[in-house]
């Protein structure tokens, strides 16, 4: 609702109901409680489900101009386990640190974090979970996706947060090369989550930099400047 306030025009009090009622929902350390499907795709849950359901939520809030998370901020913070994380919930979390402090310590450390684990080719870069990960219970996307399409998400999510972050702009190139790269004949993204964040990594990425800037254009014609 936030996002689409931009371009057609809702009711003014949706969103700050929906907020209320996200944040009447928080827990006593600050987490939201994976409920029914969601953010587990039907699995079991697991520490991980419930720090990807509180880093969604909190990005939700956020990312619509919510304040009042100080205690969520510090649970995820106490809680995310830089080494041990699945990719897809680093990348999650590292979009509600950008928008929270996206120059903290923290913010950095698990940017840095999740850089180290991406695929880096001359081109393109971009997230795969390990091969001995494919098929665990616990390694689901919030919106139940697996396999391609949560390696698909991870990094969108990934480049929406480098974005936010002003973290590695060259690196956001090739994150975005290899999401427009992904687009199938339909002009989708596999799935419809993978498609909504693969569009938002790209709209994110236009309205980051391209209002007010002046910029020297070089144009390569087969590897070569032309």
């Amino acid at each position: 609702f936030h996002d689409m306030n931009k371009v057609y025009e809702i009711d003014p009090t949706i969103i700050p109901r929906t907020q209320h009622y996200l944040l009447s929902q928080v827990k006593s350390d600050g987490s939201f409680e994976p409920e029914g499907n969601l953010h587990t795709g039907g699995l079991e849950r697991s520490r991980s489900s419930k720090m990807s359901s509180t880093a969604f939520v909190a990005w939700s809030l956020l990312h619509s101009g919510s304040k009042d998370l100080d205690k969520t901020m510090d649970f995820i913070k106490n809680n995310l386990e830089l080494k041990k994380e699945d990719s897809y919930v680093l990348a999650l979390s590292a979009n509600v640190l950008a928008l929270y402090d996206k120059t903290g310590g923290f913010t950095r450390a698990v940017l840095d974090e999740l850089d180290e684990r991406a695929i880096k080719e001359d081109k393109v870069m971009y997230w795969k979970t390990p091969e001995e990960y494919q098929n665990s219970r616990y390694r689901t996307a919030i919106s139940g996706g697996t396999g391609d399409m949560k390696d698909l998400e991870t990094t969108a999510l990934a480049a929406i947060a480098y974005i936010h972050a002003d973290f590695r702009p060259t690196a956001v190139n090739k994150i975005l090369t290899h999401i427009v790269n992904q687009k199938d004949s339909f002009g989708n993204w596999g799935s419809t989550f993978a498609t909504i964040l693969s569009l938002k990594a790209l709209i994110d990425s236009v309205a980051q930099t391209g209002e007010g800037t002046d910029a020297d254009i070089r144009i390569d014609v087969n590897d070569e400047e032309a």
